[in-house]
């Protein structure tokens, strides 16, 4: 079992040449390295007295990450300055200390002391389908966010966590970004219905509130439609800059591999390096899912409340498609609102256009309340 680094015990320790350098405590089982002790005089400062020395090593990756200077070992990764693109960066600098966690794991097990007893655990955690981002045990009220083309759902997690506390939050993921192919879709409609299944595990019957960034809207759009031939109530589907119509251009392989590779370089170069292995595998898991995108035709639903967050600034890669201020959404929808949003396709995500989401999301999720 790994020793305690107790800070205000070191007076206690005998004053020989090899106590000094390295001394060990038998009633507490105290392992100290003075000399070490020396070196961290201007790192993070930890709050608790007493740590082990992988916790230590883990708040100092904390305080490196998100600029701090002082931390405790229970302090919310993601309450402190934590994004989806700084968990990344996380989980690649916890690599360098023989610590594994995935995109998955790091949304829940987010705290120096968690991940610490995470690292303990040799089992790895299966990687699931449903992705808690934050619940109320107490609210039967559910929220579903599905996976843009990268297949990940970490990007909603302080989306979620701004929102409503009255609602249970979850993310679908696409797991076959793990490596592992164990979802076999051949359609748009297929993985819809792949997830669909899995959302009716946590919720039943009720009425249902889906939303999702890029692809993520309209496999919220395509569950909803699933939803509704089922008979089921749909409460708002929110699409986050989702397009309904794509050019020639945007069809192009090269032209979405490029793109990817640019969002990899400015947003999440460290992808690699985190659970996910291989930044081409992950470019190739995309292309595979951009192509059910590209081959969907989305059904005339009349009666579907859609939510469009749109992007107000115009990104290369949508440039190409038939400019509209509904993403070509309108012939779809009975009932479409459009609002637009500060950000491109990628940063209304982020600062003042996470900021408008949150506030609008959570005044329509009041209105179902009321």
């Amino acid at each position: 079992m790994e020793k305690l680094l107790q800070i205000n015990s070191v007076k206690n320790i005998a004053l020989s040449r090899y106590d000094i350098n390295r001394a060990y405590d038998e009633n507490t089982k105290l392992l100290t390295d003075l000399n070490d002790k020396t070196k961290r005089k201007n790192k993070i400062k930890i709050i608790e007295d007493i740590y082990t020395e992988t916790e230590y090593q883990i708040a100092q990756i904390f305080g490196e990450v998100l600029g701090v200077e002082q931390i405790s070992i229970h302090d919310d990764f993601f309450k402190i300055g934590g994004n989806s693109l700084l968990a990344v960066k996380l989980i690649s600098m916890l690599k360098k200390i023989n610590i594994d966690i995935s995109l998955q794991e790091v949304i829940s097990i987010n705290t120096t002391h968690s991940i610490y007893k995470h690292a303990q655990n040799s089992h790895k955690q299966e990687n699931s389908i449903i992705v808690p981002l934050k619940l109320n045990n107490n609210s039967d009220r559910n929220v579903f966010f599905i996976h843009a083309v990268g297949g990940t759902v970490i990007g909603y997690k302080e989306l979620a966590d701004k929102l409503d506390k009255s609602y249970n939050y979850y993310g679908i993921q696409n797991i076959n970004i793990y490596g592992d192919q164990l979802i076999k879709a051949k359609s748009l409609q297929e993985l819809a219905s792949i997830y669909l299944k899995e959302i009716l595990k946590i919720q039943p019957d009720g009425c249902y509130t889906l939303g999702g960034s890029s692809m993520g809207g309209t496999l919220a759009y395509e569950i909803a439609s699933q939803l509704q031939e089922q008979g089921k109530t749909i409460n708002y589907v929110f699409m986050l800059d989702s397009w309904a119509n794509f050019s020639d251009e945007f069809r192009k392989k090269d032209s979405f591999v490029k793109e990817m590779q640019r969002q990899q370089n400015e947003y999440g170069g460290m992808l690699n390096e985190a659970d996910i292995a291989d930044k081409n595998n992950l470019i190739e898991a995309a292309w595979g899912l951009m192509q059910l995108l590209l081959s969907y035709k989305p059904e005339k639903l009349n009666f579907l409340p859609v939510i469009l967050f749109k992007a107000e600034i115009l990104n290369e890669a949508h440039a190409t498609n038939q400019p509209s201020e509904h993403n070509g959404w309108r012939k779809y929808c009975g009932e479409i609102t459009v609002y637009n949003t500060p950000g491109d396709h990628i940063t209304i995500m982020e600062g003042e256009g996470l900021m408008k989401i949150c506030t609008i999301i959570s005044k329509k999720l009041d209105l179902v309340l009321s």
